[in-house]
């Protein structure tokens, strides 16, 4: 008769050591999809940003300027004041038909989490005008958001969104993305 008795299955530390592999494949897997919805938000800041450009041309069109009766233009860096009050009768009016504003809200939505400032700015009738630009969460190398304007622009900056600040010009002047 033979001593050795032969049980089959894993020891106790072969158990472990799978389960420490799969902890840290699965670590490795929650920081790439975080980095990647992160992408995925910046993708949807970037294309409603250009879909801005677009609804501010069929403002235009209707009202025949993007500044309305702000002859002497406007501008500000805070969500509430781009979306709600400052900006009557402009392409940022939200009680005006094809305004950019529910764009502007959209855009605000997804990076409220991340600061409550914003560029907005709207030229006077010496230049008629608007930009907004809005921070990204994962921006390019040396940049910090995306702007876009009515002379066509659509790209990186470089702001300091956590601060105030009027980089996209001051009004009635021409304003566009720096």
């Amino acid at each position: 008769m033979s001593l050795t008795s032969k049980t089959k299955g894993f020891t106790l530390i072969e158990l472990l050591v799978v389960v420490a592999i799969i902890g840290i494949l699965a670590t490795v897997v929650l920081a790439s999809l975080g980095s990647a919805r992160e992408r995925a938000q910046d993708a949807k800041i970037k294309a409603l940003m250009n879909q801005m450009r677009v609804q501010a041309e069929l403002f235009q069109l209707e009202y025949g300027s993007f500044h309305g009766t702000q002859t002497s233009g406007q501008y500000d860096d805070s969500i509430n004041e781009c979306l709600f009050s400052k900006f009557d009768t402009t392409v940022f009016d939200d009680g005006t038909a094809r305004s950019i504003s529910p764009l502007v809200a959209q855009v605000t939505g997804i990076t409220s989490r991340m600061t409550v400032r914003i560029r907005c700015a709207v030229g006077g009738s010496i230049a008629d005008s608007w930009a907004f630009s809005a921070p990204l969460f994962n921006p390019a190398s040396g940049t910090t958001g995306w702007c876009v304007d009515s002379s066509g622009n659509s790209k990186a900056v470089n702001i300091d969104f956590t601060t105030f600040g009027q980089e996209l010009g001051i009004p009635p002047a021409l304003v566009d993305c720096p």
